[in-house]
């Protein structure tokens, strides 16, 4: 039953997360397409919108990988050691699509987070993607809710 409160704990933590992600998504695509140009103009407020996307994509990412998946597993009675085995095995049972899309949001949060703050270029490429990869991660998250009501009560 632990697991169970954990599991709607790190939920309602994910909703805030994505909630946020998409009131960010939205003030930025108002000053959508980014290109190097104009990142490097962007006023400060808007700035802050796309801080606030990068940021909220990689809390909202790692709140379900690092402790979601594996409550799902616990709660499910499964076991694994490591996060690729957690990963292999929610593929399995039907809790992710596909392994290395997971993996291909990991590496984008992190070349987000590791850019240079003066590579515009760079920097307007990956907030490009990072903005694809929200609304692919939002669509999950949601269809990962609705798997989860099915196993662990409110």
């Amino acid at each position: 039953m632990k697991n169970h409160v954990l599991l709607s704990d790190y939920l309602k933590v994910a909703d805030i997360h994505a909630q946020r992600l998409k009131g960010a998504l939205i003030q930025a695509a108002d000053f959508m397409p980014l290109t190097a140009d104009n990142l490097a103009n962007l006023p400060l407020n808007q700035v802050a919108f796309l801080d606030m996307m990068t940021m909220r994509f990689g809390k909202l990412q790692d709140v379900i990988g690092a402790k979601i998946f594996s409550l799902i597993l616990d709660v499910l009675g499964e076991d694994a050691l490591t996060f690729i085995d957690k990963l292999n095995k929610l593929e399995k049972i039907g809790y992710v699509h596909e392994v290395n899309w997971w993996m291909s949001l990991r590496e984008i949060r992190n070349q987000v987070m590791h850019d240079y703050p003066d590579d515009y270029e760079a920097i307007s490429l990956h907030l490009f993607i990072l903005m694809e990869k929200s609304n692919e991660l939002l669509l999950f998250w949601e269809e990962l809710k609705n798997k989860i009501s099915k196993i662990s009560p409110s």
